[in-house]
């Protein structure tokens, strides 16, 4: 590796060009520093969690969203977040104009999921 000032796209000794930005063939950065105390967390965590509190979260959450008794914001996030985790993130969004009703979709989803389950 050379021991460049990092100008004209030459590597410096950290691999990087003038612009601060990594090199071809350069393995990249140090990598996540705080990645050990992560891990121990989650192992934490995990020991912690029994599978009946995952259920009761996923339970809570699907009678937020498809239940009367929250506001329609509220709802909709507790929608996002048992899809989020269930069926996984979006990977791309799409812009609707016009408004949305929750419960349509709401309705929809439920019809989709009853269907699901009796297959």
């Amino acid at each position: 590796m050379s021991t460049t000032n990092g100008k004209n796209g030459t590597p410096s000794a950290k691999g990087r060009n003038g612009n601060g930005t990594f090199v071809k063939g350069h393995n990249g950065g140090p990598g996540n520093p705080q990645i050990k105390a992560l891990s121990a967390f989650r192992m934490a965590w995990s020991k912690a969690s029994k599978a009946k509190h995952v259920t009761e979260a996923y339970e809570w959450l699907y009678k937020a969203w498809s239940g009367e008794d929250f506001p329609p914001a509220v709802r909709m996030k507790a929608f996002e977040l048992f899809m989020d985790r269930t069926v996984g993130k979006v990977k791309e969004t799409v812009e609707i104009e016009g408004g949305i009703d929750a419960d349509e979709v709401r309705a929809g989803v439920l019809a989709f999921l009853h269907r699901e389950n009796r297959n």
